[in-house]
């Protein structure tokens, strides 16, 4: 199952067992109605702002919500920081260069510029494959917790 069939299913199942309806959703999160649909039908992949505000709606972990781990720990998370400045912090932390990241992961160098300059936030599959290289939580890598 790709990264994205497992965050629809995710979402559709968190929405019944929260018993919201699509209105309320996109209501919560400030997005239309049509977004939400296609974010369910697997037609739509979830910007980084709109996963954290889901995640936030429902108190779950971002990585229980793409579906890596079905262990829901309810907790409060730290607002986000700037993904730029936590990307850069964790670069340092784990003695990795762009250039070893890029071979390792696949991702392009173009996209990890433009994250370090703060011009692009990743991808869904972006921040899953950066937290299996980095062998940490997706929260962890947008700073939700330390």
């Amino acid at each position: 199952m790709d990264n994205l069939s497992k965050f629809s299913e995710r979402l559709d199942e968190i929405m019944f067992e929260h018993q919201t309806s699509v209105s309320e959703l996109a209501k919560a999160i400030g997005t239309t109605k049509m977004t939400v649909y296609r974010y369910i039908s697997k037609k739509r992949t979830p910007e980084l702002f709109y996963l954290i505000k889901i995640s936030d709606y429902y108190n779950c972990s971002l990585d229980f919500l793409l579906g890596i781990t079905d262990n829901n720990n309810m907790t409060s998370f730290k607002s986000t920081a700037n993904f730029s400045e936590r990307f850069k912090r964790i670069l340092e932390k784990y003695h990795t260069t762009e250039y070893f990241l890029h071979k390792s992961t696949g991702i392009s160098r173009s996209v990890l510029y433009a994250w370090l300059s703060d011009n692009k936030l990743p991808s869904l599959d972006s921040l899953i494959k950066l937290s299996s290289y980095f062998d940490c939580s997706i929260d962890f890598l947008v700073g939700r917790e330390n």
